[in-house]
């Protein structure tokens, strides 16, 4: 496809734009196989799976965290009615008016501790989310890392068994010459023959597996994957410094993706007791009323009325009871902070092994 195109092109085109097509060509080759680690685990984020859900669950922590924070914003509402009315009384003619009414009334929240605790750990859980997403772009890291190295792997093997055929290759044409002299027997051509023929088996085997290793690298990033040049990687690795385990240790804590999103978890949990603790609290609000009332008649008098009326006070709201439900959360919500600690603690212990594994190999 990428040959007929390129046909076309050469084709339809003037000299010059040739000059820049085969330009941008060779930029794009050259920029495929010299792609390092970095910049396959870029183009493997942009269609990672898991990528695509932690990014999603940050949005939807962000727009739930939102709503939390509007609940504390002031809300109006206005309401009407119209009406005509018909009215008789002692077989008179039927007298008819119509009435019209207008309310206005305006809200805000000064003091409600439940709302403030469902804000914060709102805030916790886009934090959490966050970290999930680190978490996830460090396993893809790892996943890449990993198929990058058995590339690089499997590159090297088909390079010594590459050397050892060639090596094969010079030991039977010394053993047929040896032998046209009469100075080995026709045994000792047989088993360099029996050497080099496995170690044809062994390439193909080799460039099997190195070919499907490319491939899986290539299924993870979207990019084509031809040989790695691992000499800057060789030199970089050489000119770096090994930390001592305790130092791996006690980034742990600060570092690990898992561990800041257990922490974030646990501070949710608690604003959570709290505001399942707050829902018997006193709530304080704002409350402002504006009341039109206009008829064009009663059902006593033909004359018009209007009536005006505002108000502006402060209500106050104390829960008296709410049965058992309110302890019922209550404890839902310790329980959910007491898992929360214990998943943070298993994360540490497994993070410390882990760490412990790395180094060590």
């Amino acid at each position: 496809m990428f040959r007929f195109f390129a046909r076309a092109v050469w084709a339809r085109c003037p000299r010059l734009y040739r000059l820049c097509f085969w330009g941008l060509c060779l930029t794009f080759s050259q920029a495929v196989h010299s792609a390092n680690l970095a910049d396959l685990v870029f183009s493997a984020r942009a269609r990672d799976p898991a990528m695509a859900i932690a990014q999603a669950q940050v949005n939807i922590a962000k727009a739930r965290a939102s709503d939390a924070a509007r609940t504390l914003l002031p809300t109006a509402t206005i309401t009407g009615t119209s009406s005509d009315n018909r009215y008789s009384q002692n077989k008179n003619p039927y007298q008819r008016f119509s009435t019209e009414q207008w309310a206005l009334q305006l809200s805000h929240p000064i003091f409600h501790l439940s709302t403030g605790y469902a804000t914060r750990a709102a805030e916790k859980l886009v934090a959490q989310a966050e970290a999930q997403l680190a978490a996830a772009e460090s396993e893809l890291a790892g996943r890449v890392a990993t198929a990058w190295f058995d590339v690089i792997t499997n590159q090297e093997i088909l390079k010594a068994i590459r050397g050892q055929k060639d090596a094969t290759q010079q030991q039977l044409a010394v053993a047929k010459r040896s032998f046209e002299l009469g100075a080995v027997s026709v045994a000792d051509v047989r088993e360099v023959e029996a050497k080099h023929a496995v170690v044809l088996v062994q390439e193909a085997q080799a460039n099997g597996e190195l070919t499907i290793k490319q491939h899986t690298l290539s299924q993870l990033t979207a990019t084509p994957i031809t040989d790695i040049d691992v000499t800057p990687w060789m030199q970089s690795a050489l000119a770096a410094k090994l930390d001592s385990l305790e130092h791996w240790l006690e980034r742990v804590n600060e570092t690990s993706p898992a561990i800041i999103q257990a922490r974030y978890e646990i501070e949710a949990a608690q604003f959570e007791i709290g505001r399942a603790r707050s829902v018997m609290a006193p709530t304080i609000d704002l409350i402002a009323n504006r009341n039109l009332n206009d008829a064009s008649g009663s059902n006593f008098s033909d004359a018009p009325s209007e009536n005006k009326s505002a108000q502006v006070g402060v209500q106050l709201t104390i829960p008296l009871t709410a049965g058992l439900t309110s302890r019922g959360k209550i404890n839902e919500a310790i329980a959910l902070k007491e898992k929360a600690l214990a998943e943070r603690d298993q994360t540490y212990d497994q993070g410390v092994l882990g760490k412990s594994d790395h180094f060590i190999s």
